[in-house]
């Protein structure tokens, strides 16, 4: 079985993915000078010395539950679809490489060359997307979002074991493109990068791609490399000034490190989630993100560590100098923690408290944005401030049984019950909604039915001593009630776990536990199997790196992982919540279980594109090889042939496998003579079938017989490639040969 260490992924979303599945199988410090950094990073992931982060996590609790047998046959299935994966789109490069240099991006030249690397081969390494600087107040609107710049960049340190090797044919790539710059590119005079040299593409030139790689491949688009003593860069897109190179630090830790920038990531999940609609609409929930106190936070860096034998996991962030909205509320607030017992299947809880009059102010800040009646013009906020000690308790807890959502709660401290109905009361009257009376376990509660909620969610409330407990529905409330009367603890169990140490001074009143067994439980049992389920009555055929039905047991798993304790410090102005455990905190293990089976989807379906766009490509090249050889037999003899298989044997075309495409696992025979002579993806019409492939009807002289992912070949009497999706790719050729009649 090939190891996955000895390969590197083609992006930095393939890179997470390959190198999460390496690192736990599994010494050097960072000894390079300097890194590669964004000066406004989208999403930026640096692993800081690799050999000494994997020789760490092989004494971990994480590397001897992942040796069980039964979890690592489920490793080494997903590692070896990603081999897969990964060696199909080099071998799909290096073949139309051969034959179109022009057909490929400089971007899918690099990449190849980074899987081609290998991971066992690397030091250090920074990839992500770097944006173009954000519009300052005042300027001229951008034309497009600062995240929508293509700027993908990749920067590696190898081994010294390996820094001449992979240095040689970094340059022997660089001279090949500055001999021959891709289609669109040019070279300017001055090729100085940071006062080095290098090489810098531009949009300029007299060469084009051909109109059928449009959609297939940029073209045009800028990019650069370098090579600063032994760090590799590679950037398509862009202009150098975007990025710094920075002084590594002597003692940095072997450790994997991912920074986004929260508000651009955020409109960009927004637009692919809801599409265009949102297009141009940067600053849609500027008054969402001041109420949080987040419309000054610039990055959030998450980072993964080992500390002896456990998985360190920080998610961290810069404050302004004056924190504001529920974050500043969140920071300043002092108050006695809820009681809140939780039934059984808890995942998650955080108590902590808040600064009420803050708070107060905040949320009315964003109702006068809105233009919204106000705390105060309701006139509940002096009372709100009496009734509520400022501290809150939230939790999730497993789906009951027959259900999909997770139990949610949320419990206040209550110091005044007056004050609170007095709240309530004035609320009803602002916004009469109906509410239906109910008891549960001796304890009245009220229940509320809102519009626009998923179905069985209905929020339920109730007051018990100095504590007000918000459920999700009438069931979530009911079992916490019953869990309470039952003598649960006042808060989720987490045994002995300790609370990490850190620099900086431990937010007081803030208690996070979780429950990483039941996280995993929760993900595998309920949860990931949705998307498998969606996929196969949808038909999606772009699997996951690991289906769920070959996910180790539960048991297996869940028996090994712990109970943890998060806590939230303040360094400086570095705001930092940090676990430990197993695989980290709650979010370590979510992506540890999802990975394969559900986050490694966005994995496959990027491969899935690339593999498809160069089999588009080959299939350009080949259609036009097969009509040089028809135009060869028709010069010659005075016309065209009647077959294929007269075409191969009259000589003229002398290369049978350019009739197949790549991946038809079931070409039709090529009959001359009573015998077969060939396989052929294609089918030859002499007279010309009229098809539309896109929005151009043509007389196609050859058609791709197999559907393809998205798109079909079709040539015309002069032999340019024509490339079409929608009907023409979804339909049978029969049924094109019967629309034709």
């Amino acid at each position: 079985m090939r190891d996955l260490r000895s390969r590197s992924p083609i992006s930095w979303a393939a890179f997470a993915a390959g190198l999460a599945s390496c690192v736990l199988q599994a010494h050097g410090r960072a000894q390079g000078r300097v890194e590669l950094t964004p000066k406004y990073p989208l999403a930026h992931v640096a692993v800081h010395d690799l050999p000494g982060l994997r020789a760490a996590f092989a004494q971990t609790a994480a590397a001897r539950l992942l040796a069980e047998p039964e979890v690592a046959d489920a490793v080494d299935l997903a590692r070896d679809n990603l081999l897969a994966l990964g060696d199909r789109w080099v071998a799909l490069v290096d073949r139309l490489r051969a034959v179109d240099p022009g057909a490929l991006s400089f971007a899918e030249l690099g990449q190849a060359e980074a899987w081609r690397a290998g991971v066992a081969s690397l030091l250090d390494l920074q990839i992500g997307h770097a944006m173009e600087p954000p519009a300052v107040e005042g300027a001229a609107q951008q034309e497009y979002p600062p995240w929508m710049q293509n700027h993908d960049y990749l920067a590696l340190r190898p081994t010294p074991e390996a820094e001449a090797q992979l240095a040689t044919r970094f340059d022997a790539l660089l001279e090949e493109l500055r001999k021959s710059p891709p289609p669109g590119l040019e070279l300017p005079a001055d090729q100085k990068l940071f006062g080095k040299p290098g090489l810098h593409m531009v949009p300029g030139g007299s060469k084009s791609r051909p109109d059928y790689y449009q959609y297939l491949v940029p073209d045009g688009l800028a990019a650069w490399a370098l090579r600063d003593d032994d760090l590799l860069i590679g950037v398509s897109g862009g202009k150098p000034d975007i990025m710094e190179l920075r002084p590594v630090a002597p003692d940095s830790p072997p450790s994997i490190q991912v920074t986004m920038e929260p508000k651009q990531f955020g409109q960009m999940a927004l637009m692919m989630a809801c599409g265009f609609f949102f297009y141009g609409a940067e600053d849609y929930f500027g008054a969402e993100w001041k109420l949080l106190g987040l419309d000054n936070i610039t990055a959030v860096t998450w980072r993964l560590a080992v500390v002896d034998d456990r998985l360190q996991e920080d998610v961290s962030c810069v404050l302004p100098e004056q924190a504001t909205g529920i974050l500043g509320s969140f920071l300043q607030g002092m108050a006695p923690m809820p009681d809140q017992p939780l039934p059984e299947g808890a995942m998650l809880q955080v108590r902590c408290g808040f600064d009420v009059q803050m708070l107060c102010k905040a949320i009315d800040e964003y109702l006068l944005t809105k233009e919204q009646p106000t705390l105060g013009d309701l006139g509940v906020r002096d009372d709100l401030r009496l009734a509520w000690t400022g501290g809150i308790a939230l939790a999730l807890v497993r789906p009951a049984p027959g259900s999909l959502m997770p139990r949610v709660y949320a419990s206040f401290g209550v110091a005044d019950a007056a004050a609170l109905q007095r709240v309530l009361g004035k609320l009803w009257e602002a916004w009469p909604i109906e509410r239906k009376p109910r008891r549960y376990e001796d304890t009245d509660c009220t229940q509320l039915d809102l519009d626009g909620l998923p179905p069985g969610v209905k929020p339920t409330f109730a007051l018990v001593e100095d504590t007000l407990h918000i459920a999700d529905s009438a069931t979530s409330l009911r079992a916490l009630l019953r869990a309470r009367a039952a003598g649960a603890p006042r808060a989720l169990d987490v045994g002995k776990a300790p609370r990490p140490k850190g620099p900086g001074r431990a937010i007081p009143g803030v208690d996070i536990r979780y429950d990483a067994a039941a996280i995993h439980t929760v993900l595998q049992q309920d949860w990931l199997p949705l998307p498998h389920r969606a996929s196969m009555m949808g038909g999606e055929d772009i699997a996951p790196l690991l289906p769920v039905q070959e996910m180790p047991r539960v048991a297996t798993v869940a028996e090994r992982l712990d109970t943890g304790r998060g806590v939230l410090r303040l360094d400086g102005r570095r705001l930092v919540f940090r676990c430990e455990g197993v695989f980290g905190g709650p979010t370590g293990q979510a992506i540890t279980t999802a990975l394969g089976p559900l986050l490694s989807r966005r994995l496959t379906q990027r491969f899935h594109y690339g593999i498809e766009s160069l089999r588009a490509r080959l299939a350009c090249t080949q259609v036009i090889a097969v009509h040089k050889a028809i135009a060869a037999y028709e010069k010659r003899v005075g016309y065209r042939p009647e077959t294929l298989g007269e075409l191969l044997a009259a000589g003229d075309l002398t290369d049978a496998s350019l009739l197949v495409l790549e991946g038809d696992e079931r070409p039709e025979p090529v009959m001359h003579d009573g015998k077969q002579v060939a396989e052929s993806s294609f089918r030859y019409y002499r007279a010309g079938l009229t098809v539309t492939p896109y929005d151009t009807e043509i007389k196609a002289q050859l058609i791709s017989v197999p559907k393809m992912a998205w798109w079909r070949i079709a040539s015309d009497a002069t032999g340019t490639p024509h490339l079409g999706w929608g009907e023409f790719a979804s339909k049978s050729l029969r049924e094109l040969e019967k629309d034709a009649k």
